[in-house]
């Protein structure tokens, strides 16, 4: 039998990822998510604990994204501040 509480953790991730790209429509955001499954099952098929996995690994995509982009914006900063020095 399926836990209970998986219903809250699953639509927690959708609602963090969602909130993120909110142009994204429903349908549109489940299908891309469901592409991530490392098995090649329809929808249909995808079981919770699988589609939660997906999930969990855009959110580790879009973390490690925000994370190179922040990395990338302190290097800009740091360029920024040495030209301006002259150095």
């Amino acid at each position: 039998m399926n836990n209970p509480n998986r219903i809250k953790s699953i639509l927690g991730k959708i609602e963090n990822i969602w909130t993120l790209y909110p142009t994204l429509r429903l349908g549109q955001l489940i299908v891309n998510v469901t592409a991530l499954s490392s098995k090649n099952s329809a929808l249909f098929y995808l079981d919770d604990e699988e589609f939660e996995k997906c999930l969990d690994r855009l959110i580790a995509e879009i973390n490690t994204a925000e994370n190179d982009s922040a990395a990338a914006e302190v290097a800009q900063q740091i360029l920024d501040k040495l030209k301006k020095s002259g150095k």
